[in-house]
């Protein structure tokens, strides 16, 4: 059941990237690169807009690792010698992540979510959105898929096409997705397109429950995204109601 949803998860999203690709395509251009650059847009973005997406993105690991750290629900200690080797796959396990987190970003809200809200209302746009992005996490792990880490996916997701709609532009999203992607990697030494340790290795030892296990999330992980989502909402609501057509022009 897992695969089969990762499957139509990825068939889906992949398919609404190609139609909105070919929805650009016009005499003399490249429509991907012109659907690239449309999408990452900085157009009367102020840099503040992006620094609250890299905020809410760190702030959704370091809340729960300072907390755990408090409460002796997990022991720190430092990655191996940093050499210049290891520095070196460091930085491209660093670019990875940023690519990486810009292609899911480019296919799930980018295309995914814009061509649901071509025949939907832009709210159950971003569910639907968020629901196929959290599935297509699932790939690899247990036949029952553990329902917390589900749920911080689908946060993560509505949270990422909340501010794609406020802003109109996928670069909040991007320092969102990526800024919680590095502090894991950095905190945890776990990331996927990891070439390389981060600077910690940080094993968790309080109740499962509550802090999670390698690789899957725990309630205060649950508490502190719903709560990130939540201010994120607040915060962006007036742009929201703005742009609330924006989207199925897209």
């Amino acid at each position: 059941m897992t695969s089969i949803l990762s499957s139509l998860s990825l068939f889906v999203s992949l398919a609404a990237l190609i139609k909105t690709v070919v929805e650009r395509r016009s005499p003399g251009s490249f429509p991907l690169l012109a659907f690239v650059r449309e999408r990452f847009s900085t157009a009367a973005l102020p840099i503040s807009t992006h620094m609250l997406g890299l905020a809410a993105g760190s702030a959704s690991i370091l809340v729960p690792f300072t907390l755990f750290i408090v409460l002796g629900w997990v022991r720190v200690q430092p990655s191996a010698n940093f050499s210049i080797p290891i520095l070196t796959l460091m930085v491209v396990t660093l670019a990875g992540r940023i690519l990486w987190a810009a292609l899911e970003e480019l296919i799930y809200r980018g295309a995914l979510l814009p061509q649901i809200s071509k025949w939907s209302p832009a709210w159950f746009g971003i569910i639907l959105s968020a629901a196929l992005f959290a599935f297509s996490h699932l790939e690899g792990r247990s036949a029952n898929p553990d329902g917390l880490s589900l749920a911080v996916f689908i946060l993560d997701g509505i949270g990422f096409g909340l501010v794609f709609l406020a802003s109109r532009s996928l670069l909040p999203a991007l320092f969102w997705h990526a800024g919680k992607n590095i502090c894991i990697w950095l905190l945890y030494s776990q990331s996927t397109l990891q070439f390389a340790p981060g600077i910690f290795h940080a094993e968790i030892t309080g109740p499962a429950l509550w802090t999670g296990s390698p690789g899957k999330a725990g309630l205060v992980d649950v508490i502190v995204t719903a709560a990130i989502v939540l201010a994120a909402l607040v915060i962006s609501w007036g742009s929201l109601k703005r742009h609330s057509g924006w989207m199925k022009a897209q």
